[in-house]
């Protein structure tokens, strides 16, 4: 598989494009900028969230060790703090909102009377601080991105036209910047549309999944696995809102340059390419007033991932970009070349339900991915992340490409949910394994060696091997496990075995000696 490149190859690789102008390269170099603005602040998101699912992890690992060394008659969630543990609790949360004093009034709801409490209370602090720093980190990315886009059209109308852009240098103050990411969208400002969808929800989402585990006595340190799927999806939201809120402020910064330079009207684009919603395609080449200008109206954005754009309504000519179905390659058209235009040619080009084919097949391989990666992250937890592939795309690889190996995973997945359960037990049965032994077995019976640990020999191996199927291609409770060395001896012609079943039961499992692997 090919890497992906650098910035620094990727601006080299433009600038060594002949056959485009000064004028075709500073946009790409401009494009090529938001995007790795925006990647740069998705893995920063994505770091956040991986270290604060760590460290609430960590949390309900330690609650679970705590609560386990106790025999109170209360279950231990439900047992009031002692008063040093109060103390200690409510000296973390003062030092915490010392630290984001914007939180003073949350930390007053806060209530540390049992052990519940505290540990919500941490839970609480660590997706706050989280959500807090991808709010600042935002925020600033905002200011920026109105300042870069502001410069930019102004820039690009003195190109065009002409003429002395008529530039506000106020625009650019911090004053004005905190006005504009603050425009109201949908109702909600900035802080809250960041702050509600994620720090609430997650919140109460972690909160739900561990109390209703406490509450049926299931170990809280399982809640991992579903946590990390809650997390993926706060993570999600928050790159959502991050991608909106990048291209509302373009947008605003755009609209405060039209009425700067006293441009009366402007002309709406839509992306020439297959996910372009109804609504923006319908839009797509029409001329608006910049006076009548209206967000979700007539104006960017008009919905959550919003790619639209506008462009004065001076003369026509020029070039934009569209993309084809089939290929994903972009080329370029007329710039009055609209979005009905350009859907009626693909349609013609590879049929009536090319871009209905395309889109359901997106979605389906989208609902593929999710669904695998919501199984990569509940295998990974089951089993430990060194019996899993390391990547995500490994696990995918593996999971459809994989074959043999994959159901070998599935095997292990089999075995340790049942052991997880209780359904099966990890301790060999004394009575169930003594007709296998060397100097308790029946005359012409299979036996494994005396000086084999079979206690040790399935904590080594239980979950290796593969699991035997039934007549009806059901997995059994039978595991079969090649150990390439000698483990006893086969009644049947006295030859050494290498391989064993482990027979998992609840309370019978005992191992047998096999000869092969079949």
């Amino acid at each position: 598989m090919s890497r992906k490149l650098n910035k620094e190859e990727k601006i080299a690789f433009i600038e060594s494009l002949d056959d485009l102008s000064r004028e075709e390269k500073d946009r790409l170099l401009y494009e090529l900028a938001q995007v790795d603005d925006l990647s740069e602040i998705i893995d920063y998101i994505d770091n956040l969230y991986r270290r604060t699912l760590k460290r609430i992890a960590g949390r309900l690992e330690s609650f679970e060790r705590v609560s386990k060394n106790r025999s109170d008659s209360l279950p231990f969630y439900l047992l009031s703090l002692t008063k040093a543990d109060q103390l200690k609790t409510k000296q973390e949360i003062a030092g915490f909102v010392k630290k984001h004093p914007d939180l003073t009034e949350w930390s007053r709801s806060i209530k540390v009377k049992t052990n519940a409490d505290a540990l919500f209370a941490g839970v609480e602090m660590d997706i706050a601080e989280m959500t807090g720093k991808i709010n600042k980190r935002i925020e600033t990315h905002l200011k920026q991105t109105y300042q870069e886009t502001y410069l930019n059209r102004a820039y690009n109308y003195h190109k065009q036209t002409k003429r002395e852009p008529n530039f506000k240098p106020e625009r650019l103050e911090e004053e004005y910047l905190q006005k504009a990411i603050n425009e109201n969208f949908k109702g909600k400002r900035f802080s809250e549309r960041v702050w509600g969808s994620n720090m609430d929800e997650l919140v109460s989402r972690v909160e739900s999944l561990v109390t209703n585990d406490l509450n049926r006595g299931y170990p809280i340190d399982q809640s991992s696995k579903l946590l990390a799927i809650e997390f993926d999806r706060a993570r999600n939201r928050a790159v959502t809102v991050l991608q909106t809120e990048t291209n509302g402020i373009q947008a605003q910064a755009t609209l405060d340059e039209y009425q700067d330079d006293n441009i009366k009207k402007y002309r709406y684009l839509a992306t020439l390419e297959v996910h372009t919603c109804p609504i923006c395609g319908e839009l797509d080449g029409k001329v608006f007033l910049v006076k009548d200008a209206e967000k979700g109206v007539n104006y960017p954005t008009m919905h959550p991932h919003c790619r639209c754009t506008t462009v004065p309504a001076l003369e026509k000519g020029g070039k934009r970009y569209a993309r084809d179905i089939e290929t994903g390659k972009g080329y370029e058209v007329e710039s009055s070349q609209t979005f009905k235009d350009w859907r009626k040619q693909q349609l013609d080009k590879y049929g009536q339900t090319a871009i209905k084919d395309k889109l359901q097949a997106e979605r389906l391989e989208k609902d593929r991915v999710r669904r695998t990666k919501e199984q990569f992250i509940a295998y990974r937890q089951l089993l430990g992340p060194q019996n899993m592939p390391k990547t995500f795309a490994g696990f995918y690889d593996l999971k459809y490409n994989g074959g043999e190996e994959y159901e070998r995973l599935k095997d292990k997945v089999f075995i340790y949910q049942k052991i997880q359960t209780g359904e099966w037990g990890k301790k060999i049965n004394p009575d169930k394994q003594s007709p296998h032994m060397e100097s308790t077995h029946k005359a012409g019976k299979s036996y494994i060696y005396d000086s084999v640990d079979v206690q040790e020999l399935f904590n080594k191996h239980h979950g290796t091997g593969r699991i035997e199927l039934d007549r009806h291609g059901r997995r059994t409770n039978k595991e079969i496990i090649e150990l390439g060395y000698p483990i006893g001896i086969n009644g049947s012609d006295g030859s050494e075995v290498t391989s064993i079943k482990i027979h998992h039961s609840e309370k019978r499992t005992h191992i047998v000696p096999k000869k092969g692997d079949q």
